[in-house]
């Protein structure tokens, strides 16, 4: 059998000469394409296996094809956040599935709050070799999103920010904390703490006045804070918007703490589950009860959400990863996908009512 040099890589025309096979044959033999009998291609296989052969390079790929067979999905954080929210996580989850039955991979492209914003976009652009863009709640005017559409190449908006032409997969934000909010202050709750991780990649942590909340870039965000306070305008409970600053359970602890300052509190509206999760194991620190003292209400619908019991808008977030990714796809083949609203689901717990959940 023929062997490469010692002193270089392995490639498929090494491969190709030791097998006594073509180079098109090498490749169909990992692509499952051509006319291979299951006998030739495990041949060609075992060869390649016994020379060290790592099989063909996404780059050649992508030069015969076209393609990468990647797809981009680009988050506002750090690379943690993608792998530790268990909403992300979720979402991560039903794009996966997707991807795996079609083999297409994902290229995770975080974008940490307190990076150059500019800087991000072009960084984004020379590491995403990919065929296009999933892009997670990215903030408004972010320069990395103007990037990938500068690109020309497939995109599909998850959340936001909300662009003309550009399909989209979301929920009814805004409603659905409304619907949420209204059911937990008919049980006569008057004075709310919103609490929120940011509502703009900015740091900026505090009580949030009504020019923060106009300015806010997260689309998300804003359209849950802005369900929470209508249904608080329109029973005449007293609401204090807050915001962590930062994605992380001690900033969504320390944004807690500052809510208890208020007076009479008897309720948080929290803008994610991740929040509402940090929000419960402070007030347990505290000795605090939950509903009896303050109710707590979450929006995403986790599993962990369900585990402790909390109150939330479950709104499916695997099959909204999962709609995605098929709507992005179905582009990259040349189809163009519309936007689509998912439905949500009020999930009342024991957080805001006992005997629930």
């Amino acid at each position: 059998m023929a062997t490469p040099r010692p002193d270089r890589a392995v490639t498929m025309r090494d491969v190709a000469l030791a097998a006594g096979v073509s180079q098109a044959t090498v490749s169909n033999a990992y692509t499952g394409s051509g006319r291979l009998s299951p006998d030739r291609r495990e041949h060609v296989l075992a060869v390649a296996r016994e020379l060290g052969y790592p099989g063909p390079s996404g780059a050649g790929r992508s030069l015969r094809t076209g393609s990468t067979g990647a797809v981009g999905v680009m988050v506002t954080d750090a690379l943690t956040f993608a792998l530790e929210d268990a909403a992300a996580v979720e979402l991560l989850r039903g794009i996966a599935a997707v991807g795996e039955a079609r083999e297409v991979a994902l290229t995770l492209l975080p974008f940490p709050v307190g990076a150059d914003e500019a800087a991000a976009a072009a960084a984004s652009t020379r590491r995403g070799v990919v065929d296009g863009f999933l892009v997670f709640s990215m903030p408004d005017r972010h320069p990395a999103v103007e990037a990938a559409l500068a690109r020309r190449e497939p995109l599909v908006l998850i959340d936001g920010p909300r662009l003309d032409g550009v399909p989209l997969v979301g929920i009814d934000d805004a409603g659905a904390a409304r619907e949420a909010a209204t059911a937990v202050l008919d049980g006569g709750r008057r004075r709310v703490a919103v609490l929120v991780d940011r509502l703009s990649p900015d740091g900026r942590a505090g009580v949030a006045d009504a020019a923060r909340l106009r300015e806010a870039r997260d689309q998300a965000a804003r359209e849950r804070v802005a369900g929470y306070l209508a249904a608080c305008e329109a029973v005449g409970a007293e609401a204090t918007v807050i915001e962590a600053g930062a994605f992380s359970p001690p900033a969504f602890r320390a944004v807690t703490a500052a809510a208890l300052a208020l007076d009479g509190l008897d309720a948080i509206f929290a803008a994610t589950d991740a929040v509402a999760l940090a929000a419960l194991a402070e007030l347990d620190a505290r000795g605090i009860d939950v509903p009896g003292q303050i109710a707590v209400l979450g929006f995403d619908g986790t599993a962990e959400a369900a585990r402790v019991g909390l109150s939330t808008v479950d709104q499916s977030l695997v099959e909204k990863g999962s709609q995605a990714m098929r709507m992005l796809l179905a582009a990259i083949d040349r189809t163009e996908p519309e936007s689509v609203l998912l439905s949500t689901r009020l999930q009342l717990r024991r957080t805001t009512a006992p005997g629930f959940g």
